[in-house]
């Protein structure tokens, strides 16, 4: 090896007048170097092996620092919570071979040295360790109060909590029993009261659903005073607790590859498995008991018999009196009174035609492009329809039976909705009112007359509106 090369230090290539004191070959010296870098220093031949004096000081300063540290950690593992048993652990330093030569070589001028250092020097290199010492005794002393405050009221926080959900609940619902009507502060001593005296389970009713936990009673009455709490980030609706928002977020807007349980017979897949158990049923075969027509599933059979055997629409609108078979048929209604558009509208590629939603341009391709479409005669009248859709619409309401009877006066009506208007005629109800004049009526026809007839200005643009909505 070369000699200049020989004499630079290992660790930091300096090839200064420093004198050596250790070696990297030395077994002490390779312990604390494992231990200080996370990187290995090689005995090569051709490398220098010599560590430097100040590079040694270093290396024992790091290696004591991290013993220390370790044997702390150490402590807090062994006891974590007594704060009060732990001791400050300091790794002395031992003294490197190059420190113990000086110290033979030179004793006096080690003497000399301590004789230089004065009483304030001293007291500035012991201030950190006490500093250390005085923090930690103040962190015990605060763990010991709160470990005390516990001990003395183990349930305050609780307590807090309790009341304060109360205090919510009787600023808005009436806390009584519903058989005896009884009042109380607060909802665990209603559910105590129904459960001892009448043998049953506490709830409150609000917005017509009944809650028998206190958390779902406080989760809506959350939802009436903000009600967008639970608001869908992609589609805006709105539900009355968080469990509802995740369960909709899991099925609406979570691909069908992510969703565990799949449908053995069409592959749909669902976020849950009792949501799987319930899709099952709509793959079970139902029968009409009036027409004994097989349907495709209950649900099917329960739209089937509303629609073509009972009529009873349950859904109408309060503006115009139009009927319809599901709540969301009629929230699309009303959204269309408000001026929006619910629907997107798509177009026809065969006559460019634009229609409401892709349900009605399959409808309108197949009533009026489907080169099955044939002209059909009505069995009752004889008169000639393009297709069996449009024969079915003069069936239901020229051909239909009078089955809905009014309990006044005996008379019969083909649909719901005149018997509806009829009897607001015995009633004196007004269902209808003129959002121009303020005129009352129970007849939707006549409320249409009397816009066209006294308000054309206004039926005119109310009907280029709603065609300009139908057709784009």
């Amino acid at each position: 090896m070369d000699k200049q090369i020989k004499e630079i230090c290992r660790l930091c290539l300096d090839p200064s007048e420093k004198s050596s004191c250790s070696s990297i070959k030395d077994l002490a010296m390779r312990s604390k170097l494992k231990t200080v870098f996370k990187f290995e220093l090689p005995e090569e031949e051709s490398f220098p092996c010599e560590i430097c004096h100040e590079c040694s000081s270093k290396v024992d300063e790091f290696h004591s620092f991290h013993e220390t540290v370790r044997l702390n950690q150490d402590q807090l593992k062994a006891e974590p919570a007594d704060l009060n048993a732990l001791q400050y652990v300091e790794i002395k330093q031992e003294p490197s071979p190059c420190a113990a030569k000086q110290d033979d070589e030179s004793p006096a001028s080690q003497n000399d040295i301590k004789d230089e250092l004065s009483d304030s020097e001293e007291e500035d290199a012991r201030k950190p360790l006490r500093r250390k010492r005085k923090q930690r005794a103040s962190a015990a002393k605060t763990v010991t109060k709160m470990k005390q405050a516990r001990r003395n009221d183990p349930d305050k926080d609780k307590n807090e909590k309790v009341a304060e959900e109360n205090k919510k609940i009787q600023e808005f619902l009436n806390i009584s029993c519903k058989f005896c009507s009884e009042k109380f502060d607060s909802f665990d001593r209603l559910q105590k009261h129904t459960r001892k005296s009448h043998n049953s389970r506490g709830s409150l009713t609000c917005c017509n659903r009944v809650f028998y936990k206190k958390c779902r009673i406080i989760e809506h009455i959350d939802s009436h005073l903000n009600p967008n709490q639970f608001l869908c980030g992609l589609c805006n609706k709105s539900y009355c607790s968080q469990n509802s928002l995740d369960l909709h977020n899991l099925r609406k807007h979570c691909i069908n590859e992510e969703k565990p349980f799949k449908c053995e017979k069409c592959g749909q897949g669902f976020p849950k498995e009792w949501l799987l158990k319930v899709h099952y049923t709509t793959h079970i075969p139902a029968e009409c008991t009036i027409c004994h027509k097989v349907l495709a599933s209950a649900s099917t059979l329960k739209t089937h018999m509303v629609t073509i055997h009972t009529g009873n629409s349950k859904h109408i609108c309060d503006t115009c009196g139009q009927e319809f078979r599901t709540k969301l048929g009629l929230e699309r209604h009303i959204k269309q009174h408000m001026g929006i558009d619910p629907i997107e509208r798509v177009q026809c590629h065969i006559c460019s035609k634009w229609v409401k939603g892709k349900s009605c341009l399959k409808i309108h391709i197949k009533t009026v492009h489907s080169e099955e479409n044939q002209s059909v005669t009505c069995d009752v009248c004889h008169q000639i329809y393009p297709n069996m859709r449009a024969l079915g619409c003069h069936k239901r309401g020229v051909h239909a039976e009078e089955k809905f009877e009014c309990e006044i006066c005996g008379k019969k009506f083909k649909r719901s909705i005149y018997l509806k208007e009829h009897r607001a005629s015995h009633t004196g109800q007004s269902l209808y009112s003129c959002d121009v004049c303020g005129m009352m009526t129970n007849s939707n026809a006549n409320l249409y007359s009397h816009k066209k007839s006294k308000h054309p200005e206004e039926w005119l643009e109310a009907r280029k509106k709603a065609m300009a909505n139908a057709y784009g």
